[in-house]
């Protein structure tokens, strides 16, 4: 009984923190580690930024191919990117075909080097079900503290950043700067 209530706990940490489709860490995971990390940073001297990662175009494979495809797609990508960062930094599923990148004390060269190499392997020809399909990434990236000092704050600063990278012709990176 003790070893049942053990696997039904940790199932139940698995379902609550990780994507059912790709096995990445989901939003809830993101937030948690965020509020801890912030919460341990009581003077702001531990740098790390959010990436959000949006995929161009999904909804035409998902129209064209079907649902299923768009997720092997999708699982696709979680293993990219999943390959592409080192712990402590980590890829995550944000729900849809939004995704981000945690990363952690990186200097500003090395969050462009990232991110491009992501957008180069994804930035290609995926044959999905007998047709192929040009992939890109639209990418937002915040920093803590300069774009906010809780999860939501810099959420939505990256979410933001993404979005003006669409609004420029997607396949595009952006940086929240503040408005002052």
């Amino acid at each position: 009984a003790l070893a049942e209530a053990k696997l039904a706990k940790e199932e139940l940490f698995l379902n609550g923190f990780f994507d059912s489709l790709t096995g990445l860490p989901n939003k809830a995971y993101v937030e948690k580690t965020l509020r801890e990390f912030i919460a341990s940073d009581p003077d702001r001297n531990r740098p790390f930024t959010l990436i959000s990662l949006d995929v161009d175009n999904l909804n035409y494979v998902n129209e064209l191919k079907g649902h299923e495809t768009g997720d092997t797609l999708l699982c696709g990508l979680s293993a990219l990117l999943s390959e592409t960062v080192c712990p402590p930094d980590f890829a995550a599923r944000i729900g849809g075909d939004d995704f981000c990148l945690l990363l952690f004390g990186k200097t500003d060269a090395e969050r462009k080097t990232l991110v491009e190499t992501v957008r180069s392997a994804v930035r290609r020809s995926w044959n999905l079900d007998g047709a192929d399909f040009f992939i890109t990434l639209s990418v937002g990236l915040s920093s803590y503290p300069e774009a906010g000092g809780d999860f939501l704050s810099l959420l939505r600063a990256s979410d933001m950043a993404m979005k003006a990278s669409k609004e420029k012709g997607k396949a595009r990176l952006a940086v929240y700067r503040e408005s002052r």
